[in-house]
């Protein structure tokens, strides 16, 4: 089915669907508003007052208008919106007529054209052609060069020359490349050299800067290791304590060696050993602020002792043959 025949279908449904509206229309237009005598009460049966009766008609005849206004509006608009479908299905119907008559228009101008053309070559007859006059000199020249071009030419000289040409100029080339390639390596080495250089001079500032804080840390130990000494010493009487070792590199070794006068306490005598641990018993109560008793083993083989707080609880060899306690005020 054409364009045209189903343009001209959707036309007529259309207009049928307007011709309905229209109907519709005058229908609900012609619609009177109309009552009848009952008004009973919905309860009692009995008729409504007149008053009641003219009210009640009154809402119904304003509720009829109003519900016919409404549907008088929406046919209206249903009419109007097919009657811009009509319109514009007419003007497509219009623009495929006028596609239609061009066509048929170009049709007729090529049916002539093909008529004529026809005729010309009915009538067309062949005959001689007159040529310029160097045709045949140019003839002549073309199979010579023809002629020229198939015979065979002995060019192999000319390929060697050639080959040996290229085989020197590649030669030079890769001499060229080999050079630019060492060229190139040498500014990479020099490149090279002077990130190591500056590496070197930043490593060599760190190394500076370490041995810097190691001198700093290594003089802290020592001034913090004299004064320590000087604090814990200051409570001894009888022994004095090493804190620290300087090593033969000058590095600080920290220690923690009693001394008995300039003794180590591993290589001093047995009295020598108590007395210094009743020194060391002496300072840790005074600054705990607590006294206990200290007893003292082989007691006979010890002279003297230094004076402390705490007491004393000697622990006598004897060859007797039961224990025996003896209180001293010594």
């Amino acid at each position: 089915m054409s364009k045209i025949a189903r343009l001209k279908i959707q036309l007529t449904s259309l207009e049928q669907i307007k011709a309905k509206y229209d109907k519709d229309w005058d229908a609900e237009k012609a619609k009177v508003f109309e009552t009848n005598d009952d008004f009973l009460c919905p309860t009692c049966q009995r008729k409504l007052a007149k008053a009641d009766i003219e009210k009640k008609i009154a809402t119904m005849k304003e509720n009829f208008n109003a519900e016919k206004a409404r549907i008088l509006t929406q046919i209206s608009d249903k009419g109007k919106t097919t009657v811009a479908e009509i319109i514009e299905t007419n003007k497509q119907i219009d623009a495929t007529n006028l596609k239609i008559k061009t066509f048929q228009k170009n049709l007729i101008s090529l049916k002539e054209e093909v008529i004529v053309a026809e005729s010309l070559w009915d009538n067309f007859e062949t005959g001689d052609i007159d040529y310029p006059a160097e045709y045949e000199t140019l003839k002549q020249e073309l199979a010579q060069k023809i002629k020229e071009s198939e015979t065979p030419v002995d060019n192999k000289k000319e390929i060697e020359d050639l080959k040996s040409r290229r085989t020197k100029i590649t030669d030079e080339i890769d001499e060229i490349k080999t050079g630019l390639y060492q060229v190139t390596i040498n500014e990479e080495q020099k490149k090279r050299i002077e990130e190591l250089k500056t590496k070197e001079r930043t490593l060599s500032q760190d190394i500076a800067d370490l041995e810097q804080i190691d001198f700093l840390r290594e003089s802290f130990i020592k001034t913090k290791m004299e004064l320590l000494d000087s604090r814990i010493n200051s409570r001894f009487q009888f022994v004095k304590f090493k804190l620290f070792n300087t090593l033969i590199n000058g590095a600080i070794e920290e220690t923690c060696e009693p001394l008995i006068n300039g003794v180590p306490f591993s290589d001093a005598n047995n009295a020598a050993k108590y007395n210094a641990g009743i020194d060391i018993i002496n300072a840790l109560s005074d600054h705990y602020d607590v006294i206990a008793p200290i007893l003292i083993d082989n007691r006979e083989s010890i002279n003297e002792l230094i004076p402390t707080k705490a007491q004393l609880v000697n622990l006598v060899v004897t060859k007797d043959k039961k224990l025996k306690i003896q209180q001293s005020t010594k």
